[in-house]
This record gives C-alpha cells, structure tokens and sequence, in this order.
C-alpha cells in the first residue's frame, strides 16, 4: 500500500487528508475521500496553494498541455 503525505485511512475504511499550516501549526482538515489517490490530491491542491510550486507534493505537477 502506498502512504502518502497528509493522508491516512479510518478504520473502517475511508480516506481523510489534512494540512500543517506553516505558519500556525494548525491542522486544516480537507475531507473525507474514497480513495488514497483522491485524498492525496486534496492534499497537493492545498499544498500548492500554501507554499507555491516549490510545494512538497505526493505527485508531480502536470501540464495537460491546455492554455
């Protein structure tokens, strides 16, 4: 099973994700997700969001080559 940052699984089964903020040392929960994958993502969204893209993520930036 593959352990992502931010992320882990209730016991009976679902996926949760949540933050450190920098600054505060607070913990933002992001929700409550069927899958690891799908909670990792939250995680890189919000990490993005607060540390730019320098961010430690889960998975790589992707460009879909759109605008």
């Amino acid at each position: 099973m593959a352990r992502y940052k931010g992320v882990r699984q209730r016991h009976w089964g679902s996926w949760v994700s949540e933050i450190r903020h920098p600054l505060l040392y607070t913990r933002i929960w992001l929700g409550t997700y069927e899958t690891a994958e799908d909670a990792a993502r939250a995680y890189d969204e919000a990490a993005r969001l607060m540390g730019g893209p320098a961010a430690r993520t889960n998975f790589p930036l992707t460009h879909d080559g759109g605008c």
